[in-house]
């Protein structure tokens, strides 16, 4: 039997009851100069670009659908996420531009955190199981194929690729710990790169050589995979979590989620490579 896997706070403020006006997941564009997020205004999800340069937040999608955990495309040009239109759920495109949305695929369960491929090709999803956990999948753009990664008895989430494409790290709860593992697409063996027993870890991502970013219940650490050395670059307001790091094209900069714990405020943030220089770039109080 499996076991339900603890959502990590981006799942819990999907639902929360409590929750207000919260800007989630900043995701960069491929040329640097934009960040596409998602807003939750109960009861809707719109998915949303703040531009770099200027400031300016501008809103792709209407009321009239339900989008959440946006990716850019390889070449900016449209942008994956999950969610719901006319009522039934998938994976749909926006377009960049003029924020038309276009079903990607139809799957008959919840589906979150879609990424392409460092070599084009393939997306890899979360989606959920009829057991209630959520298992990572892989579609194929071109022939629309899905498969499971691995389809272990455990839940799996945040899935990300590595820069050549050839791994897919992500978080799960294994044993009674919650984990990070590596896996190589090629063969779909696993590592497991980071175990806990008591504290949140989630949301994996590839930094620039050897080393991975992760949120944690302090904030947002980064992890040698050489070394296994964790340094913590960010710690969160006392009251607030940090989560959903994502790196620049150039690799010199991270932006990233800071929410309170009662959902009910969301900041969009960015800092340095190496944890200095951060600041806020949206704050729904504003």
């Amino acid at each position: 039997m499996k076991t339900v896997f603890l959502m990590t706070i981006a799942l819990v403020a999907f639902w929360s009851p409590h929750a207000h006006a919260q800007s989630l997941k900043p995701s960069w564009s491929p040329d640097g100069k934009t960040l596409v997020f998602y807003k939750r205004e109960q009861p809707h999800m719109l998915i949303k670009t703040l531009d770099l340069q200027t400031g300016n937040i501008s809103g792709l999608t209407d009321n009239h659908v339900w989008l959440h955990s946006p990716k850019f495309s390889r070449d900016g040009s449209r942008i994956f996420v999950t969610g719901e239109v006319d009522g039934t759920a998938g994976l749909f495109t926006v377009d960049a531009k003029t924020g038309e949305v276009t079903r990607l695929a139809n799957i008959a369960s919840r589906v979150m955190h879609p990424e392409e491929s460092p070599t084009g090709g393939l997306l890899v999803f979360d989606k959920q199981m009829e057991d209630g956990n959520f298992d990572a999948h892989l579609l194929n753009l071109a022939t629309g194929e899905i498969e499971a990664l691995i389809g272990t008895a455990e839940s799996e989430f945040h899935p990300s690729w590595s820069p050549d494409g050839r791994y897919i790290v992500l978080d799960t709860r294994r044993n009674n710990l919650r984990e990070i593992i590596r896996i190589d697409v090629t063969n779909k063996s696993t590592e497991t790169l980071r175990s806990a027993a008591v504290e949140t870890i989630n949301h994996p991502i590839y930094g620039p050589g050897q080393s991975l970013f992760f949120a944690s219940g302090e904030g947002i650490t980064r992890f040698d995979l050489y070394t296994r050395k964790e340094t913590i670059l960010f710690y969160a307001d006392e009251g607030w979590s940090a989560f959903a790091p994502s790196l620049s094209p150039d690799g010199k900069k991270i932006a990233f989620s800071h929410v309170t714990k009662d959902y009910s405020r969301g900041q969009i943030m960015v800092m340095d490579i190496d944890g200095s220089g951060a600041h806020i770039l949206h704050d729904d109080a504003n």
